[in-house]
């Protein structure tokens, strides 16, 4: 099984601040969608990665995110009525992954499976893919943890050895965590701009900042960090 196989295996299993606005017709209160970032850079393949985040939602509501807009314009997407249940918070969080994406504003919709039954929508904004810089960088969205601990979000890479191979690690964020998508020296390649994007799940988190380590398994086998901040969900 391939790198974007698995990577696209983990992000269905787990499962900006711009348009959090319930769909047409819908009843406004204070639940919100959003996607984080909520304007994306693809890989020159044109695949993507961004966090999906509830919001202030009915308590344990079952919801299904769907992605209709995504799905007839990207060669794959894991956004085909993701079936889910908000944490007693009303919040609840995925990653939201595609391939062979065109450049264009998207739509993502959460809509309830239980009275009141409402849709509420928030876009994504993917861009153009970015030219090799050769200045190498390493950052993660933000992640959020809801009541059990889970968390999603996504490492971008930028300006990495061209179509060569990365390791990620992380020591912290898996002791913290019952389970971690980091495990067992996660790898993928980088296109031939240097640039990935790499979801992340995690359940049974402790909030925390943790450091992720990213090695080049090509020359000049560089090794970067960043670190991830996870704060539990409001």
């Amino acid at each position: 099984m391939n790198v974007k196989r698995l990577m696209f295996t983990a992000a269905v299993a787990a499962a900006s601040l711009l348009g959090g606005l319930p769909a047409s017709g819908a009843q406004a209160d204070d639940a919100l969608l959003t996607t984080t970032p909520s304007v994306v850079s693809p890989t020159a393949g044109g695949d993507v990665a961004f966090a999906v985040e509830g919001r202030s939602f009915p308590s344990l509501i079952k919801v299904a995110v769907n992605s209709t807009s995504l799905n007839s314009s990207c060669e794959d997407t894991n956004l085909r009525r993701v079936v889910l249940r908000a944490d007693r918070n009303g919040y609840f969080n995925l990653v939201g992954a595609a391939r062979g994406c065109v450049s264009g504003v998207y739509r993502v919709e959460a809509t309830e499976l239980e009275s009141p039954y409402r849709t509420y929508s928030a876009r994504v904004t993917i861009g153009h893919p970015l030219p090799g810089t050769g200045v190498p960088a390493l950052r993660t969205t933000p992640a959020t943890a809801d009541a059990d601990g889970d968390i999603a979000f996504v490492v971008n890479g930028y300006g990495f050895a061209e179509k060569g191979y990365v390791r990620f690690t992380s020591n912290g964020l898996n002791e913290a965590c019952i389970a971690t998508s980091l495990r067992d020296g996660t790898r993928l390649r980088a296109d031939n701009n240097g640039r990935f994007a790499l979801p992340v799940l995690g359940r049974g988190c402790v909030p925390g900042r943790y450091q992720i380590e990213a090695t080049e398994l090509v020359t000049p086998y560089r090794t970067y960090t960043t670190t991830v901040a996870i704060t539990p969900a409001k």
